[in-house]
């Protein structure tokens, strides 16, 4: 109890993060709806998980394309602005699609994803720019839990919401007017972002230097940094764990449904409302569940239950059960991704979060290449065989992380190090 009053105390006197986690919560409505309009699209059309893991492998193709491009532009440019065109590309694209499906139903899948690629093309922008904005909106580091905490909650009751509403629009009208209705969600969202009052001032760059040669030594200057405190990288590699368990929740969704229960739609909008509520829960409590356990312990634990779960739902059980499952789920999920982020937020500085942000999601975007084509082919074999191997992969994050918490490898608080970076010459940002 005393934690909700706290978090509704520091809201009561933080607009901009307010604005921030309302942005948000309508924005995450809109990518949802969206998903799960895809993934029903999808699998209509192909009856196949694959189908459904090609669209997740896409995303992350082009993620790995432009990660470290995007990275450099929200480091040197205002993060509002960024947020705000991102969602507003996010919105004509998906409505785009929408319609086009709409009016010709027989409409060739090649379409949907040129138009995937391009909404594709801004995330890994939209996620960095959120990433370096939120501690900018805080007044002091210890906020941070806090502000994460409020915005993966709202993150997720967008989910909640989007979910609910997609499966009656799904079953009574169609995907393709699901996608148009989540690209309206995009619109407001953008409007919300530019409600918020910050403006980066950016510095005048001196140097005659062209904008690749900057963004070599950008890079070149921030790895060399960062690889002078070697448990950086495996923070970035362990905090990966939390994402690709999101991807497998997301492939593993429709044929779940299909195969164990019967193909109703409503049991999808049943379990992703799941995952979305065990996301909600678990909110007020994340800051003294992580003071008990400890920040590497907490990490530890949330991707071990995953693994767990996955390994449970293997087995064809009642749907309440595994709706109760999935609450856990979500609430392991949301739990330990928001321990990762704060804590690596924390030990970055704004010059360089971007970028930091950016190795994360270039890892998070090798691994889902190289893993999601694998399980999409375990699970076309049997809805078993694809929870089982998820489950193993979740295991091994978990273990991993256990053991690099260790003392003889980086020490009880690898997770919390700080990253020791002085501004290069070659940096010429202002706040």
């Amino acid at each position: 109890m005393n934690n909700g009053k706290i978090i509704l105390r520091f809201l009561r006197n933080a607009r901009n993060i307010r604005l921030l986690a309302l942005a948000i919560f309508i924005s995450n409505i809109g990518s949802g709806m969206q998903l799960i309009a895809v993934s029903k699209l999808l699998y209509d059309k192909t009856n196949s998980a694959t189908s459904i893991g090609i669209v997740i492998i896409l995303q992350y193709v082009v993620m790995f394309l432009v990660q470290f491009i995007s990275g450099t532009v929200v480091d040197r440019s205002d993060q509002k602005k960024i947020l705000v065109i991102s969602d507003f590309t996010k919105g004509v694209f998906i409505t785009g699609a929408g319609t086009i499906f709409l009016i010709h139903p027989d409409t060739g899948l090649s379409y949907l994803f040129i138009i995937l690629i391009i909404v594709n093309f801004v995330v890994p922008f939209f996620s960095n720019a959120q990433f370096t904005l939120t501690p900018e909106l805080v007044r002091d580091k210890d906020e941070l839990l806090q502000a994460n905490s409020i915005i993966t909650t709202l993150f997720q009751a967008g989910q909640l919401l989007g979910s609910a509403i997609v499966a009656s629009i799904i079953f009574f009208m169609s995907p393709a007017t699901a996608l148009i209705i989540s690209g309206c969600m995009f619109f407001i969202s953008a409007f919300y972002f530019k409600l918020i009052k910050y403006s980066k001032q950016i510095k005048e760059v001196n140097e005659q230097k062209s904008t690749g040669v900057r963004f070599f030594e950008d890079w070149k200057y921030l790895m060399q940094q960062i690889g002078k405190e070697k448990s950086v990288l495996a923070h970035l590699l362990m905090s990966s764990g939390d994402y690709m368990a999101v991807n497998i929740f997301n492939l593993m969704l429709i044929p779940l449904v299909a195969v164990h229960y019967n193909n109703n739609s409503f049991y999808i909008s049943l379990f992703d409302s799941g995952f979305a509520i065990g996301s909600m829960i678990i909110v007020a409590l994340i800051a003294s569940f992580s003071k008990k356990l400890g920040t590497n312990n907490s990490a530890v634990v949330g991707l071990f239950l995953q693994s767990m779960i996955l390994i449970i739902l293997s087995i064809k059980i009642h749907v309440i059960f595994a709706f109760l499952l999935i609450i856990v789920y979500g609430s392991a999920n949301s739990f330990s991704i928001t321990i990762f982020n704060t804590n690596l937020q924390k030990r970055s500085t704004s010059e360089f979060m971007g970028r930091i942000n950016s190795v994360k999601n270039f890892i998070v975007s090798v691994l889902t290449i190289t893993l999601i084509p694998i399980l999409s082919r375990m699970f076309d074999i049997s809805i078993e065989y694809g929870l089982l191997a998820s489950g193993v992969v979740l295991f091994s994050y978990s273990f991993i992380s256990y053991l690099l918490g260790r003392k003889f490898v980086f020490g009880s608080d690898y997770l919390s190090k700080g990253i020791i970076l002085k501004k290069s010459k070659n940096i010429s940002l202002g706040d």
